[in-house]
């Protein structure tokens, strides 16, 4: 199933909303699916939130948490072993939203 896009008569180009973003992950079966819109609903209901997520996976909470918190000048912090901005089906069309910061690395290893 493609991404949801918005069109930018503006500009001309296709852009991906957070908000879409979102509304697309509901419709994708993951054993994270149900809980989205609670996410969303606690990040949204929080003006100016900060969260911190450990492990992003594909991005489906990332995407719930971001579309909650950004309109409210909220901001998302994300870690995983894996780079998630780097996936088309991932994070890679939201890398650049100033809202969030993806760290890769592991959150569970002690510092040496």
């Amino acid at each position: 199933m493609p991404l949801a896009r918005t069109y930018d008569a503006s500009t001309g180009t296709v852009k991906l909303s957070l908000f879409d973003g979102y509304k697309d992950r509901l419709k994708r079966d993951s054993d994270i699916r149900e809980y989205l819109p609670f996410l969303y609903e606690q990040a949204r209901s929080r003006p100016g939130c900060r969260v911190l997520e450990l492990g992003t996976r594909m991005g489906n909470s990332t995407l719930a948490f971001l579309a909650g918190a950004a309109p409210s000048g909220g901001h998302v912090w994300s870690v995983d072993v894996d780079n998630v901005a780097i996936h088309p089906d991932g994070m890679l069309p939201w890398r650049g939203v100033p809202q969030w910061t993806f760290t890769r690395g592991n959150d569970v290893s002690l510092p040496r």
